[in-house]
Order: structure tokens, then sequence, then C-alpha cells
């Protein structure tokens, strides 16, 4: 009978385990059945043909009984065809063995068990280990066969002539144990593989703007756009074409995102970016500036019908307002010349609670609420809100 508390990797005669040694594997009838499920990257709204892609298999041998052949456990990586990169999900499984096996020098059948659990970590593109808030399974749990793994979006500004920013990484190992149920002999704990397998993060690259609308919800028949001089966009056709693209991505980053820790900031990028490929194919004028600072919107005359016959431009007529941003924020100021009072709108990611992005729905306030919360920093509470007073803004990366 089999005695001790370690299952070697192979059963056979000779093989010590604990203070006993097998002294004869009798073959007898093995019924084990293998559920071969795999480690797989795709991006979450891409098809990938023909099913899953081997990317990477590690494969080691748990249990082998005496003349007859055991699958092995394996933890497979595959990876889809990546339309938008930046919306990492990574599906995490293992192989599963159940039946029972034959030990010992007599013909006693004992049930195989498989323990697993899961180690996961991540980098961000200089090296630095992710925080714990920034992994989240949102499917099984590190013990069960199979998890789903969601990597909170790394995010980098579209910018002309600026080095992109480089992969971060997710690293999975998997743990198995295989126990036998009546004999309580135990393989501890074996890596497989032997070191972690390594996928990249890609950042997701979205591009800055500013937004004020001339209705309050995002409404009304003219919208003006801010974008950073140093960004990429040339226009509001390549901004629309640039958003509509990212739009499916950060919307199922919304559907996962009320299972993990930053839920509360995803809905302000995904407010921004659904805004803006909903209402800028509708709005018939549109304003576009590609420049660090405006500081008489007065005189940016884009609106070909007046709204008051004195009237053509922007400047305190804003009733909603949005923005995303990574390195920089907008400040809107209540003067031209950027004086007076200042309404700054910063979902950088770098502020807690925030990613990327924020929404103001009602401009004539005096304290405006931001989607997510926290957003919105203010100088001073000007009479009748802060629709009726912008004047100028600027691109600014601190508080002056």
């Amino acid at each position: 009978m089999l005695a001790g508390d370690a299952l070697p990797l192979r059963l056979e005669a000779g093989v010590p385990i604990g203070d006993a040694v097998i002294t004869e594997v009798v073959t007898g009838a093995v019924d084990l059945d293998l559920l071969v499920r795999h480690v797989k990257l795709a991006d979450v709204n891409a098809t990938v043909p023909n099913g899953p892609w081997p990317h990477e298999a590690v494969a080691s041998t748990v249990v082998q009984p005496g003349g007859g052949a055991v699958p092995d456990v394996n933890v497979f990586i595959t990876e889809g065809l990546s339309s938008a990169p930046g919306a990492n999900e990574v599906e995490a499984w293992a192989s599963t063995i159940s039946g029972t096996i034959p030990l010992g020098f007599r013909e006693i059948q004992d049930s195989v068990q498989i323990d697993y659990r899961w180690t996961v970590s991540g980098t961000d593109p200089h090296d630095n280990a992710l925080p714990s808030d920034h992994l989240a399974i949102i499917d099984g749990s590190p013990t069960a066969a199979a998890l789903t793994i969601v990597a909170r979006p790394i995010l980098d500004a579209m910018e002309d002539g600026a080095e992109p920013l480089g992969d971060g990484s997710l690293c999975i190992q998997a743990e198995v144990r295989v126990r036998l149920a009546v004999s309580g002999a135990d393989s501890g704990w074996i890596k497989i593989p032997p070191e972690p397998i390594c996928i990249a993060l890609a950042p997701l690259r979205v591009p800055e703007v500013g937004a004020l609308f001339r209705n309050r919800d995002f409404g009304g028949d003219a919208v003006f756009l801010t974008v950073p001089n140093g960004s990429s966009m040339d226009g509001p056709g390549e901004l629309l074409s640039v958003v509509g693209n990212l739009r499916s991505t950060v919307e199922r980053l919304e559907q996962v995102a009320s299972l993990t820790a930053w839920a509360a900031g995803i809905g302000g990028l995904v407010g921004a970016i659904r805004q803006l490929a909903t209402r800028l194919p509708t709005v018939p004028y549109v304003g576009f500036q590609r420049r660090d600072e405006h500081n008489d919107l007065g005189k940016y005359n884009f609106i070909p019908v007046d709204w008051q016959p004195w009237d053509d431009d922007f400047e305190d007529r804003a009733s909603s307002a949005l923005a995303i941003t990574v390195k920089q924020f907008p400040a809107f100021y209540q003067h031209d010349d950027q004086e007076g009072e200042r309404l700054a709108i910063d979902a950088r990611p770098t502020r807690a609670g925030q990613l990327g992005g924020a929404t103001i729905a009602n401009l004539h306030v005096n304290t405006p609420a931001s989607a997510p919360s926290g957003a919105v920093r203010r100088s001073g509470s000007p009479s009748g809100g802060w629709g009726d007073v912008i004047s100028s803004y600027r691109w600014e990366t601190a508080d002056p």
C-alpha cells in the first residue's frame, strides 16, 4: 500500500515516497479524462479565425501510472488578432484530470485530485510593478481551473514627434498539486511553466481633447474643440475617426470595469469618447483649434449663423463640456488672456479615481459636477454659473 506524504511525478518501483518505497506498480485499468483549456489573449472585439492560435505552450507530466500513459497538464497561451490594442483581457486555463489510478503492490484504486492556483502580476511600460488594483479577476478565482483577468488600460497620448509609450506586461503562472484522496499522497505544488509566461500589455492611445457644447447634455448646433499644439489630430474629421475606432474598445472596458476597483474612473473616459463619437457627426458647426492656448474666444468666429445679431463665436456660450486628458488638461478662464476665475477639467490617470476622461453635463451652475466626480477644479463661483463666462483657455500640466 502506498505510504508517505510525497507523490513523485512518476510512479514506478523503487521510487521513495517519504519514508516508504514503492515496491511494485501493478498495471490496471486507468480511467483518466483530460480537459485541455487555454490561456487566451485576444482583442476583446476581434474575431479569431479558426479558433485559438497557439502562441506558446509548456507541458509537464504530473502523474504516470505503471504501464499506462497519462496526459500532461498543459498551460497554453493563444493570441488573437488585435485590432484595438489596449483592451487587454486574458483567459487562463489549465488541464483537469479526473478518474482513478491503481497504486501499490495490490490493485487498490485511489482517486486523483488536482488543485490549482494562479499567480498574476504585471508591469507598466517603465518596468514598475502594477498596483494590485490595476489587475482584476473578473471570472473564476485564483484557485480555480480557469479564470479571466482584465488589466486596467495604460493610456498614452497621441502626439506628433513623441516616442510612443512602450508595452507593459502581464505575467501568468499556474501551479498544480496532485493528491490521492484515500492514501493522502501529495505531489506538492508544481509550477507550470517553471517561469511565468508574460504577454505584452499594449497602451491604449487616445487623443487629448477639450470640448465645449452649445447646449446642456452635450447637445446644440455647435461645438468647440481644442487639442494641444503637439497633438497628432489635424482636424475634427480625424478626431471623429479616431474616437469612432476607440468607442467599441472603451465600451467593452466599461462592461468589465463594474467588477473592478477602477470602475469609478472608466466611466469618464467611456462617456467622453461616446459623446464625441455620437455628437460630432450631427453638429452643423464645429470649431477646432490645435494650439496650447487662446486668449480671446470672442475672436474665433466659426459659426456662420449668429445666435445673436452680434455673436458668431463661442465666448460665454458653453453649456456642457468634456475632456480626455493623459499628460495635460484644459483650463477655461472667465476673462481674456487667462485671467479671472478658472475651471479646469483634469482626469489624468495619475489622479486618484480618474482614468483619462470626464464629462460635465451642465455648466450653468456655480459648482459643476463631473462624471466621474473629482475631475473639476475651480477657483471662484461666477454669478449665474460657468456657462456664461468662459472667454479663454490654456492647456496646463499643473495648477498655477
